[in-house]
């Protein structure tokens, strides 16, 4: 068999409705993705800067786009700064 390509349509986060409104978002992008450009994530983190919502850009040096699929410790160093984020910008944190 095959394998067929298909064609989506495409949303750059420059189309995106960001206002002071948006979440902080924490990105995990590895810098060898070929499904989803790191530059996508750094287009959107200085969007996301522009607006003063908080943010963290971790890029992971070679990982591909499935790198949470791999147990190498070099690609998953980017989840060792999720929980402080989350712990510092969830609601219940502020309570």
């Amino acid at each position: 068999s095959t394998l067929q390509r298909h064609s989506f349509p495409t949303r750059r986060s420059s189309d995106l409705a960001v206002d002071e409104s948006w979440p902080p978002t924490y990105f995990i992008h590895g810098t060898a993705d070929t499904a989803v450009p790191v530059s996508e994530s750094r287009e959107m983190a200085k969007l996301l800067d522009s607006k003063g919502v908080p943010y963290d850009l971790v890029e992971v040096e070679g990982a591909g786009h499935a790198f949470d699929k791999v147990a190498e410790s070099r690609e998953i160093a980017g989840l060792e700064g999720a929980v402080p984020f989350l712990l510092k910008y969830a609601p219940q944190a502020k309570q």
